[in-house]
């Protein structure tokens, strides 16, 4: 039986990019199967500065593990492109109602969940 959880919102801690704002989009991956994005793909990504919360309410399902990974959305007139920000591994045996994760850039975001079943 699948594992529901819901992806009750995101938190920028502190951007990847000091003070200015990250255009963050979500892609998670259930079981190594197919990613899927929140926002949904070609739609505009969340603008979030630091403390702002992103209420996010995205109900997903797993057997074995959810990658979870937030990406800073940059566009420019000749570039289109997508820096990691930060990720999380869910499995069922590390549920946690709520983790920060961080990277090498700065990024810094929390993740809060709950648990459907």
């Amino acid at each position: 039986m699948p594992i529901s959880i819901t992806l009750d919102s995101v938190t920028c801690v502190a951007t990847s990019a000091g003070p200015t704002a990250d255009e963050v989009y979500i892609v998670y991956q259930a079981d190594a199967g197919i990613p899927r994005h929140v926002p949904r793909r070609f739609t505009a990504p969340h603008s979030m500065g630091n403390g702002e919360t992103w209420n996010v309410g995205q109900e997903m399902e797993f057997n074995r593990d959810l990658l979870v990974t937030l990406y800073d959305h940059d566009e420019s007139l000749t570039d289109t492109r997508s820096d990691f920000l930060v990720s999380y591994d869910y499995t069922p045996d590390s549920l946690p109602g709520s983790v920060t994760v961080s990277n090498n850039d700065g990024a810094q975001y929390t993740l809060k969940i709950t648990v459907n079943n």
